[in-house]
């Protein structure tokens, strides 16, 4: 487990030096915002998982949501 969380660690470590900071240093301010939003979101989802925190997945509602529209 320690293995796979370092891992993880060092994969989002390269993602933020590689692609936010300079994102945050050119003009694409909003573009970083949106990205380091969604970096954390799958950053703490993919931290939980190698913590073996196993969240639901979201099929169950979009199915249900879209067979309020069209019957299946």
């Amino acid at each position: 487990m320690a293995v796979l969380i370092a891992i993880v660690l060092a994969v989002y470590a390269l993602a933020v030096l590689t692609d936010l900071i300079p994102s945050f240093q050119q003009t694409a301010k909003k573009e970083g915002v949106v990205s380091c939003i969604l970096l954390s979101v799958s950053f703490i989802v993919l931290l939980l998982y190698s913590f073996g925190i196993i969240l639901p997945g979201p099929s169950d509602a979009i199915k249900s949501f879209i067979g309020i529209f069209v019957k299946f």
